[in-house]
């Protein structure tokens, strides 16, 4: 399993697809890359913020 120190959210969303949540003040975007490209073979990506819908609820929901 694709496992990085660095992703707080891991989620396998098909056999060819994964999703990582990471924090970039823990790990620039670039370095985050890197990691994953010498681990699997990248044959496309997609780099997303986070909704600030979700961080919304996700505060509330914290309390």
């Amino acid at each position: 399993d694709i496992r990085f120190e660095n992703s707080s959210h891991f989620e396998r969303l098909s056999p060819f697809d994964v999703e990582f949540e990471i924090d970039l003040k823990q790990i620039g975007i670039n370095n985050f890359i890197k990691q994953i490209n010498e681990k699997i073979d990248i044959r496309d990506i997609s780099i997303q913020e986070i909704p600030i819908e979700r961080i919304i609820k996700e505060l509330y929901e914290a309390k």
